[in-house]
């Protein structure tokens, strides 16, 4: 079942974000024996990735801002499964993805796309819809100091 996120995210920073997985009748879904895999694009349609996170580790685009599938520059974080808000293992239905501030710098400026799955042996759910997979990136801002 797909759930509606628009996400908001400061280019540079540490991302967290935590949701629990549900059933149709409000029940948190087991996802032991799963893994998840997220995927961030330029647009719903571009071959190169700009973020790649697994439970596994997260991989980014470096200093070029994006990457082709098998290549990239590793990260620190990941995606964990009946997580809790935390990132800690324990929360029926969780899902965890965080990813490290340098990896979160090198992501290009504006608005990204982006798919996440959960993976169980060859069956493959979208959890988010397609229509509203949008992560958006703001540049930081540096306040203007008052000249004296």
């Amino acid at each position: 079942m797909a759930a509606e996120y628009t996400i908001t995210h400061d280019k540079g920073t540490t991302f967290k974000f935590h949701a629990l997985y549900k059933s149709s009748t409000g029940e948190a879904i087991d996802l032991a024996g799963q893994s998840g895999r997220m995927q961030v694009r330029r647009s719903p349609d571009d071959t190169q990735l700009t973020l790649f996170i697994t439970g596994s580790g997260v991989t980014s685009g470096g200093s070029t801002g994006e990457f082709s599938v098998g290549a990239g520059v590793g990260g620190t974080g990941g995606i964990t499964l009946n997580g809790s808000n935390s990132g800690a293992a324990g929360t029926t239905g969780g899902i965890y993805i965080e990813f490290d501030a340098v990896s979160s710098s090198f992501l290009p400026t504006g608005r990204m796309f982006y798919d996440f799955e959960l993976v169980n042996g060859e069956e493959v759910t979208r959890v988010f819809p397609e229509s509203k997979r949008i992560l958006l990136y703001k540049r930081k801002m540096i306040p203007r100091l008052p000249f004296t």
